[in-house]
């Protein structure tokens, strides 16, 4: 079977029904992104920044939460935890989080929620904000992770070997 070409559609073309034709007809369509005014130095610094808060925040609330909780035999304490981590790694992060669509919800049905992974801060924002008591999939390597392995099993985390 032949590949068919693909011809790029530029964003400027998309008004008056182009961006429907090109998907009908299979055609690579070109979004505009605007370049990022920060410099490369200061993204970096930031990066770090997150995971250093993220560190901190399981070596000095995470480590003795876990440790404690399983002391006591109550690992199902440890959730209220770890969404003040979550909102704290989150606010730290000076990420903001615009939820909507809560109200579609129906109390006592299950759903998939699917992150596309843009940042590593998607996974602490789902969990955070999506409203109701959920369970992850996280790659089984994490669990070897010092104090995160260990509380991801307490709180409703299943490991998949990729």
């Amino acid at each position: 079977m032949a590949e068919t070409p693909t011809k790029e559609i530029s964003a400027s073309t998309r008004l008056g029904g182009e961006l429907e034709l090109g998907i009908e007809e299979n055609k690579k369509i070109v979004f505009p992104s605007e370049q990022n005014s920060k410099s490369r130095l200061s993204g970096k610094l930031w990066y770090w920044w997150c995971w250093f808060a993220a560190g901190s925040m399981l070596l000095v609330v995470g480590l003795p939460g876990v440790l404690f909780l399983w002391m006591i035999n109550r690992r199902l304490w440890l959730y209220p935890l770890a969404l003040w981590g979550a909102k704290n790694w989150l606010k730290a992060c000076g990420t903001k989080v615009n939820v909507t669509g809560l109200e579609n919800l129906e109390d006592g049905k299950q759903y998939v929620f699917a992150s596309n992974h843009r940042s590593y801060l998607d996974t602490a924002a789902l969990f955070r904000y999506a409203g109701r008591r959920i369970g992850l999939v996280a790659k089984k390597e994490l669990l070897a992770v010092p104090v995160l392995g260990q509380g991801m099993g307490f709180v409703n985390i299943i490991a998949i070997d990729r």
